[in-house]
């Protein structure tokens, strides 16, 4: 009896020696790390076109500073800092 998944399962190869068992490492990627993968791509080269087109209008280092003035603002909101105790004073 085959089991309903066989990735999470030792399954016997089919092969001339039935005393082979594949182990977990050996069982194929499933298809959905392949889609990472386009999408991955599909998002870089979203990104480059992004770059060139605002490179063309001679806009990226006013996108560039915007960006970096929000990761800043980000950084400072999420900063630990101590508050002052009334017997400090």
């Amino acid at each position: 009896m085959i089991p309903l998944n066989p990735s999470f399962s030792q399954v016997k190869k089919k092969t001339g020696r039935p005393d082979r068992i594949i182990t977990f490492s050996e069982v194929k990627k499933p298809a959905r790390a392949n889609k990472n993968s386009l999408s991955a791509e599909i998002r870089k080269q979203t990104l480059i076109e992004k770059y060139n087109c605002l490179k063309e209008s001679r806009k990226l280092s006013l996108f560039l500073d915007k960006r970096r003035k929000r990761n800043a603002t980000k950084d400072h909101r999420y900063m630990p800092y101590r508050r002052a105790d009334a017997s400090e004073q």
